[in-house]
């Protein structure tokens, strides 16, 4: 299980640096697996061949255009996109003792093919990452999922949906909370589909879906609308233009109250927020009241925490 689901995320990385560095200074080849076997064809006229007269025929039918929306349907983006959300989760819930696993497990198949390698290079590659360095590597894999929905363009929603899910991946990474189902990780996929399918291969595989993952939500409501969506984005640009001061008020009750107006509508509205937005928000809320209570004031920054959870990372249509 742990090798399986490391390998789709980091061990094909780390035999190519392995390799390509001159890590591995002998190799052997698994004959079994990797010959390459040819055989001589008698010849024929390539126009004899009836799969060429059909590709022939169905290009001449639709002429340019019909060749390029085959190029888009077999695009290789859209191929390994199901592998990018894979690499997504893996990467936000591998922990230490998966990298040392999956470390160990190598080394045995090296020394068992007899390979020649520095142990501690190889090391190195399976050193657990930063938190930085996953979050760069999800953004990197939301990117390349953003343009294929884009270039899709079937279900909108579905692509913003998928888009709030894997900003909650980050939050559970950003804020160290650890994801103990993979229920999000067929939630991602699900919406990805949604967002990418034609309408006719999209309700066959919808239905397959539900059949294999009975106990997951799909239909569950991600986001929120919001009433005056201009006003929601006038919003997020003033929050990110504060200047980070402390700020002293006479009536503290006022800001108390706003706070309260926060805190009242993450409870009643939760789906506004992610699961680790909405705690973190929550409790960054009670922090600001009590200092507010106390002392009268609140530092800028934890204000500014609180309005760039609880405006920016709101989840609304």
């Amino acid at each position: 299980m742990i090798k399986t689901r490391f390998s789709k995320a980091i061990l094909p990385l780390a035999f190519t640096t392995a390799i390509s560095g001159g890590m591995l200074v002998k190799t052997t080849v698994d004959n079994n697996k990797n010959e390459i076997k040819t055989e001589q064809r008698a010849k024929t006229n390539p126009i004899e061949n009836p799969a060429v007269l059909g590709t022939i025929f169905t290009l001449g039918l639709f002429g340019t255009a019909g060749a390029a929306a085959l190029g888009r349907a077999v695009d290789l983006r859209y191929k390994t996109s199901h592998e990018k959300i894979e690499d997504i989760f893996n990467f936000a819930t591998l922990n230490d003792s998966d990298y040392q696993e999956a470390f160990e497990e190598v080394c045995k198949e090296l020394d068992k093919k007899g390979e020649v390698y520095d142990k501690e290079e190889l090391k190195k590659l399976y050193t657990p990452k930063s938190k930085e360095e996953i979050l760069n590597l999800i953004d990197m894999n939301k990117a390349h999922l953003r343009r294929v929905t884009e270039n899709c363009n079937q279900d909108k929603r579905a692509a913003i949906e998928l888009n709030y899910l894997i900003e909650e991946i980050k939050s559970a990474v950003k804020y160290g909370y650890e994801i103990k189902s993979d229920d999000i990780k067929y939630q991602m996929l699900y919406r990805f589909d949604k967002a990418t399918l034609p309408e006719k291969e999209w309700t066959k595989k919808e239905k397959q879906y539900k059949a294999d993952h009975p106990e997951i939500d799909f239909d569950k409501q991600i986001g929120a609308p919001y009433e005056k969506k201009w006003q929601h984005l006038v919003n997020v640009a003033a929050v990110e233009s504060f200047d980070r001061i402390e700020i002293t008020i006479d009536n503290p009750q006022d800001l108390l109250e706003l706070l309260n107006e926060f805190k009242t509508h993450i409870e009643t509205e939760p789906e506004i927020l992610n699961q680790y937005d909405r705690r973190v928000c929550l409790a960054k809320i009670k922090k600001a009241e009590s200092l507010l209570k106390a002392f009268g004031k609140l530092p800028q920054e934890l204000y500014q925490e609180i309005l760039n959870i609880y405006i920016v990372n709101q989840r609304s249509y």
